[in-house]
């Protein structure tokens, strides 16, 4: 847009130039005339002594009409230049604001060129960063794919074992419930025997059956509290058994999610590719097009380099096109591949899930059984401590019956020496026989009650065995539960792992969109490169057809002048049609230099090798120039005071 602007004031210059001919030729003109009239003068004065008056009149009055003569001519001839001048003082006019027009608009153009120019370079950058992403990328995922599959091995296994716990569990869990099945037999026992010692208490003294009432009581109270404390546990127990459950469903759902999205993203990565596609085949029939029309403007038009220029550049971007299609397609194969192996995890997941709630339930039951346990070792507990009281008081008792056992023993032995004493009659053997016969009867009581408290000590120490089972039972279930929250602690590791793959995952379709993003932002650059192109190519035929008007305008003025050679003179005709066909060879080289530089300044557009800084700076040089010719033209040029045109200094 700048030689534009050089070449203008150049035509300017030229025009400034033929004007200022023209003016000295009038001036030429004027002074011949005046010369000629001084001379006629100059002849005539001296025959005025020797002639009459009526001959001095007589060539006064000739003398006056040929001047008269002459000065019209030279009205005529003045009027005419007059007319001439206020043209090209108009045509300089319109020229004057059709430069400045063009000037600003060069400008807006250099300044838009200077944001394309830092755009593209931005925009290369970016490209250049974004490849290094990816290259990255590709380098790393193989890395990344391997402890993901190490990690999901692990996973197999820790489930493996699991399955394997939970299978001994299950297994303790029943042999458990098996000598849990013999205690409650012996504890029915033991309640039968408890029932034969109340019978017994019942028959022995009533005072100790309302004792036992109240502690019945009391033992009731307890034992109700305890059922309340267990029916609490069994709750809590079971909310967090239910959290359990909905916490496993929630990760399940949100991989079924994560699975849906990745679809998602693989059926718009299909259709991107899509329209890729079409794009390709758009530009490749835009490129047959074009290459038609150009080999049948080849001979008339002078833009065929331009346009195997753009045939290059649509090449160079059909073929990063086809890259870029193939590295999608990449990288929706890695995507698909991915789904599918994400889908045969959700699989494993869905079938893992169905064992594991096998399992629940399972574990629900054995703690529905563990509970139950639970509540008959409170019952046993309870009952226990009565039996050990009952033992107390069975142990005092006994201690007082051998006290009175030692005191009729003593007794006896005092009445056998009595009665042995009276052996000796009769009567007294009878009755001492008799006496015996009670003697034994009491004996045989006696033993049947020891053998009865012996009973009783062997059922307490039976007692004492099952206390010391049911702790060893209490033992295992404590195992049992800590290895349940080893298992919740990893199944929170097996979360935290899939939240990684996930934030992963992310990342990666973040990069991708990044990278979509640019490349729109590119496509728009160069879309917006091509239009300025366009209005520049437009520029360039508009200032074609305005040279073109300019020379017809110029071919009019040759018919004129040539129509007016018969009334003028043969120096003045000779000097106007030089004037002309100076004027013409100076369009047509402003014409052929303007079409020179707009060529290659859209061959510099094109390469954009050159920085945007020595552009700056040789557009500033050219403006100097231009500054210098205007000062120089101003300095070389006088305002008319007649035609307010300007008058060039020879």
């Amino acid at each position: 847009m700048i030689n534009n602007q050089i070449e203008l004031a150049e035509k300017e210059e030229k025009i400034a130039a033929a004007k200022q001919k023209l003016k000295e030729f009038k001036k030429r003109n004027v002074s011949s005339e005046h010369e000629s009239l001084d001379k006629i003068s100059e002849n005539n004065h001296p025959i005025l002594p020797s002639a009459s008056s009526d001959t001095y009149k007589k060539l006064n009055l000739s003398s006056l009409s040929h001047t008269d003569l002459g000065l019209d001519q030279l009205k005529d001839q003045l009027k005419l230049h007059i007319q001439t001048i206020g043209v090209l003082v108009a045509e300089k006019t319109e020229l004057q604001s059709k430069l400045n027009q063009q000037t600003k608009k060069s400008d807006k153009k250099q300044d838009e060129c200077d944001e394309l120019a830092g755009r593209l370079k931005a925009s290369r950058q970016k490209i250049s960063q974004l490849e290094k992403l990816l290259q990255q990328l590709e380098c790393t995922r193989p890395m990344e794919k391997k402890p993901e599959q190490n990690q999901f091995d692990s996973r197999d296994l820790i489930i493996d074992e699991q399955t394997t716990q939970i299978n001994e569990l299950s297994q303790k869990l029943g042999k458990k419930s098996e000598e849990i099945g013999e205690l409650i037999q012996l504890v029915s026992k033991l309640k039968s025997q408890i029932e034969l010692v109340q019978i017994d208490r019942q028959s022995s003294c009533d005072q100790e059956n309302d004792q036992l009432k109240s502690q019945n009581f009391q033992l009731k109270s307890q034992i109700d509290e305890l059922e309340k404390k267990a029916d609490e546990q069994r709750q809590v127990i079971k909310n967090e058994y239910q959290s359990y459950v909905d916490g496993l469903q929630k990760q399940v759902e949100n991989l079924v999610d994560q699975i849906n999205k990745l679809t998602d993203e693989r059926e718009e990565s299909f259709a991107k590719i899509d329209s890729l596609k079409i794009e390709v085949k758009n530009l490749k029939d835009q490129n047959t097009h074009s290459k038609l029309s150009q080999s049948e403007k080849v001979e008339s038009d002078p833009k065929v380099e331009l346009l195997e220029n753009e045939i290059k550049y649509f090449k160079k971007q059909i073929e990063i096109l086809l890259k870029e299609q193939v590295n999608l397609q990449q990288i929706v194969d890695n995507k698909s591949q991915e789904i599918q192996h994400l889908n045969d995890q959700v699989n494993k997941v869905e079938m893992e899930r169905k064992n594991f709630n096998i399992l629940l339930e399972e574990s629900h039951n054995n703690k529905q059984t563990i509970s139950r346990i639970l509540v008959q070792n409170n019952e046993l507990k309870s009952n226990l401590q009565m039996l050990q009281e009952e033992n107390t008081k069975m142990k005092e008792k006994i201690e007082n019956f051998e006290f009175s056992q030692l005191q009729n023993n003593t007794e006896l032995e005092q009445e056998m020496e009595v009665r042995q004493n009276g052996i000796n009659g009769e009567e007294e053997q009878i009755e001492n026989l008799g006496d015996n016969q009670i003697f034994s009867n009491k004996l045989s009581d006696f033993s049947f009650e020891n053998l009865f408290f012996q009973e009783e000590v062997q059922s307490r120490e039976k007692i004492l065995d099952y206390v010391k089972n049911m702790k060893l039972v209490e033992k295992k279930f404590n195992k049992i539960m800590e290895e349940n929250v080893e298992l919740r602690e990893k199944n929170a590791e097996l979360e935290h792992i899939v939240q990684q793959l996930e934030f992963e995952t992310e990342t990666i379709v973040d990069y991708v969109t990044m990278y979509q993003i640019e490349r729109a932002k590119l496509n728009e650059k160069y879309r917006i490169k091509d239009d300025n192109i366009c209005s520049l190519s437009s520029s360039l035929n508009i200032y074609k057809l305005a040279f073109v008007e300019i020379n017809q305008m110029i071919d009019a003025l040759t018919g004129l002048e040539e129509k007016k050679k018969i009334e003028k003179n043969d120096e003045l005709d000779q000097r106007t049609h030089f004037i002309l066909d100076s004027v013409k060879k100076i369009l047509s080289e402003l014409s052929k230099n303007f079409t020179k530089k707009f060529n290659s300044s859209l061959d510099e557009e094109n390469s954009a090798e050159r920085p945007v800084h020595n552009l700056n700076e040789g557009n500033k040089y050219e403006k100097l120039d231009i500054e210098n010719n205007i000062i120089k033209f101003k300095a070389e040029t006088i305002i008319c005071s007649s035609c307010y045109g300007d008058l060039f200094i020879v």
